[in-house]
């Protein structure tokens, strides 16, 4: 008997250990499982990360320049002859090409005959000019001897008279695609007859100084179309109408509309830039250089414009993958944090049941005790009596 008894009470506190082992594991394992569910409702609370989206901006209209205004309404300038056949080693037969007449001109010149006259010069009854062909820009037409150079020249080289060279002047003005004509020029060339090419030389006139701005207030688009107009007739004319509703229907020309206040902004002040140069044979050419600047300076605002869209929508675009995925971050946390607090509530459960046991088993030692106790008590008294 006594020793079942010392086996059972082994028993009792090996179960005892094991229980209060089990409940520390229950109690830690709840703890822990507090904590990672704290984790998981950090996650759903956080909230997506947003970039901050840039606004489009009011991008202002780039400045007009007057730079193909400018370049249009230049007339014709450095007007020379470019020799091909500096040197004549044998006779002519009155079609050989002497050189070509260039000038430097931004419109390129006129199509043949009205690219270059020859004007007059002591020596212009020895040329005549032919179709150059316009392969090369701002060459115009070519120089042919007349009949009367062509029996000099052949008559010398069959006299065998020895080489010697010829200077030669004309007077000529060229005229651009718009007609403008250049600074009535002197050319210089010279010729040599015989084997030994000279180097042919050439006379550049001098560049005509650009002329000043003439500062003008601004005004609307039917003020400035009267200006033009009045720069070819007397107002009521015909040509004065014409050049009127010319002026007017610019905007449409250039891309716009007649109430795009920019424009008519920028029209005035290329007018007024261009003013001293213009005449009724170069308005052609102040049209096509307005829509050119503006094109320009349109397009570069266009680029701005669309770099910054192309940034905003490049933003929302990651903004709303980043929500996508907080979406998916912040579900998949609702259901670990859900999983994670059964975790603890059994945890917590085992970890009562457990004490519960414990409680019990205190209980009963201490019944146990206190039966022992009262044999002794009742032992002791039946000894006494």
């Amino acid at each position: 008997m006594d020793k079942m008894t010392k086996w059972i009470a082994t028993l009792l506190r090996i179960a005892r250990a094991t229980y209060v082992v089990a409940a520390m594991a229950s109690i830690l394992v709840a703890l822990l499982g507090l904590l990672v569910a704290l984790y998981f409702q950090f996650v759903m609370t956080k909230g997506p990360s947003l970039v901050s989206v840039p606004p489009i901006p009011q991008v202002a209209l780039p400045p007009v320049t007057a730079d193909s205004v400018d370049n249009r309404l230049k007339p014709p300038t450095n007007v020379r002859f470019v020799l091909t056949r500096p040197t004549i080693d044998h006779q002519l037969n009155g079609r050989g090409v002497l050189g070509y007449f260039q000038a430097d001109t931004f419109n390129g010149l006129a199509p043949y005959p009205e690219d270059v006259d020859i004007l007059g010069g002591k020596d212009s009854d020895l040329f005549d000019r032919i179709n150059g062909g316009s392969g090369t820009p701002g060459r115009g037409a070519a120089l042919i001897p007349a009949a009367k150079l062509t029996e000099r020249i052949n008559s010398g080289l069959e006299a065998g008279q020895p080489q010697h060279s010829d200077d030669f002047t004309l007077v000529v003005v060229a005229h651009d695609t718009y007609g403008v004509a250049s600074q009535v020029t002197e050319v210089h060339f010279k010729l040599t007859y015989g084997p030994v090419p000279p180097a042919p030389t050439t006379a550049v006139s001098p560049r005509q100084p650009e002329p000043p701005m003439v500062p003008r207030a601004l005004s609307d688009l039917e003020r400035l179309a009267r200006d033009i107009a009045l720069i070819v007739g007397a107002e009521g004319s015909t040509v004065y109408q014409n050049t009127y509703n010319r002026a007017l229907r610019e905007p449409d020309v250039c891309g716009t509309s007649q109430n795009d206040s920019d424009f008519v902004v920028n029209y005035r002040r290329l007018f007024d830039h261009a003013r001293p140069n213009l005449t009724a044979i170069n308005l052609s050419a102040f049209y096509d250089g307005v829509c050119e600047s503006w094109r320009k300076a349109t397009s570069e605002r266009a680029r701005v414009q669309a770099n910054a869209a192309a940034a905003q929508n490049a933003a929302i675009n990651s903004n709303r993958s980043a929500e996508v995925q907080y979406q998916y971050e912040s579900a998949a946390a609702w259901v670990s944090r859900n999983a994670t607090l059964i975790v603890v509530g059994s945890a917590f459960g085992t970890f009562l049941t457990i004490c519960f046991l414990l409680a019990f088993l205190a209980m009963e030692n201490h019944s146990n005790a206190i039966r022992n106790a009262l044999a002794v008590i009742s032992e002791s008294r039946r000894n006494e009596e």
